[in-house]
């Protein structure tokens, strides 16, 4: 194929599943990943046979790969074709997504300008481009490619006129892969040349028919999701469009309100949250409400606290009662003597009461 890497087929190179070492050109980690992705593809889809070949870059290097050649069944418009493909897999699988090509025999011809499938062969899929090591597996790849053929086929007969389907054929030995030699017509065009092979073709339609069976279901699983993808994708797009629409149409004055708008979207978004963790904070200390009880907040601890509170409230009295004794000898409301009297009591009392303090502070 022109531009792409193409491949020799080796006799005497066929991979054999229980033989790892074959794998020696992957690292020795993901040979057991390699064997069980090869393993579950050929279940799904037995007409794939696994090889070793040799894959030719388009700059002129060479890789012994794993290749999966042979065909992936299609159903069009309700009939059955098998389409002939190879699925390679790159020397860093699974880090790196399978490499697969539509291999048209020569009555066939690729579908120009088909939205999965290059000039070349080489298959563009979704599954392919979003490969994840961890998760993707090489039979996703293959339910996809059926899927994705069975909505459009890649490839279209070159001699509409040959009615006679051309009997896939391996040739004696084991070492060499099968090449493809189906046209993609239907299965049920095969009794043209029943009269050769009778058992031939009994044993092809049982095979058909157990395969039919088989993913028919799944198939039609497949194509659900992949149809619901793509309208999801469809409408991304879509909105897309329209936000570059009308960015691109919106005069710079309106861009200006806009982003204003959401500046101050964001400020009131961050005020209504702190306007919610204050209620948050006030509905946890709703208790403090009412009025506090002074005797209780100033309540003392200990008895020694309880003394020094008692001498202290009494020396402020005795300042206070002196206080008033002067403002009422001023006024002329008490005599000198009793004035004189009631200032010795008070100081004699004064002075008890700080000599008292002295000695609860420890100052003796």
């Amino acid at each position: 194929m022109p531009g792409e890497a193409t491949s020799t087929r080796q006799p005497g190179r066929e991979l054999r599943m229980n033989h790892v070492n074959n794998l020696t050109m992957y690292e020795r980690r993901n040979w057991p990943r390699i064997v069980q992705d090869i393993e579950e593809t050929l279940r799904q889809c037995p007409s794939l046979l696994p090889a070793i070949a040799v894959r030719r870059f388009e700059d002129g290097r060479e890789q012994r790969l794993v290749v999966l050649r042979g065909t992936v069944p299609i159903f069009y418009r309700g009939v059955q074709y098998n389409i002939p493909m190879d699925f390679w897999l790159p020397a860093a699988y699974p880090a790196e997504p399978p490499v697969l090509y539509v291999v048209p025999t020569r009555h066939m011809q690729i579908v120009p300008m088909h939205p999965h499938v290059g000039s070349t062969g080489r298959v563009y899929l979704p599954g392919l481009v979003t490969w994840n090591a961890s998760e993707s597996r090489l039979h996703f790849i293959v339910a996809e490619v059926s899927s994705n053929f069975s909505r459009r086929p890649p490839v279209y007969s070159i001699h509409p006129r040959n009615t006679h389907a051309t009997q896939q054929s391996r040739p004696a030995g084991t070492g060499e892969a099968a090449t493809p030699g189906h046209d993609p017509t239907a299965a049920t065009d095969a009794a043209t040349g029943a009269t050769q092979h009778p058992g031939r073709t009994v044993l092809r339609q049982r095979i058909l028919e157990r395969a039919r069976r088989r993913f028919r279901d799944e198939f039609r699983r497949i194509a659900e999701l992949q149809q619901a993808l793509e309208q999801e994708v469809a409408a991304a797009a879509q909105l897309h469009d329209d936000q570059g629409a009308m960015r691109s149409t919106t005069p710079p004055e309106d861009m200006a309100i806009i982003q204003e708008h959401a500046r101050v979207s964001q400020e009131l978004q961050a005020v209504r949250e702190e306007v919610e963790a204050q209620e948050e904070w006030i509905d946890a200390h709703r208790e403090l409400e009412s009025d506090p009880d002074l005797e209780t907040i100033l309540a003392s601890t200990d008895a020694h606290t309880n003394m020094v509170t008692e001498a202290r409230a009494s020396e402020l009295a005795i300042q206070d009662t002196l206080q008033l004794l002067e403002d009422a000898l001023r006024r002329g409301q008490i005599d000198i003597d009793n004035f004189l009297r009631l200032v010795r009591e008070l100081a004699y009392r004064r002075f008890f009461i700080c000599r008292h303090l002295r000695t609860l502070d420890g100052n003796t």
